[in-house]
């Protein structure tokens, strides 16, 4: 079966718990014989984590799709990140709708 999973996540402080049900999803996907698709949708301080974004970045090697919220990244004085599979959309909460629409289980963190 193919899971199509949109975490999303507004606080810096929860990026550990993310990591920890991104990894803990992927094994019982492995395990179970399902395939994988996921985002991640960063909003309010969480977007802070890529403040200082360098390629050594633990979201670079994720395999998720990562979208930025631009809001967000504006009210904490930051700009649009496009680099690997990490990238800005223009609200997440917009981004979070139209997943949801098109079938996408929303996990919220």
């Amino acid at each position: 079966m193919k899971l199509q999973v949109i975490f999303s996540i507004d606080k810096v402080e929860r990026i550990d718990a993310l990591l920890i049900k991104l990894r803990n999803l992927e094994d019982y996907c492995t395990f179970e014989g399902h395939t994988l698709q996921a985002e991640i949708v960063l909003m309010g301080t969480a977007v802070l984590y890529f403040k200082d974004l360098n390629d050594s970045s633990l979201f670079f090697n994720l395999d998720a799709d990562i979208a930025l919220c631009n809001n967000a990244l504006r009210s904490n004085g930051m700009t649009p990140v496009n680099r690997k599979n990490i990238r800005t959309v223009h609200a997440g909460i917009g981004e979070l709708v139209v997943k949801k629409q098109t079938g996408w289980v929303d996990y919220v963190i």
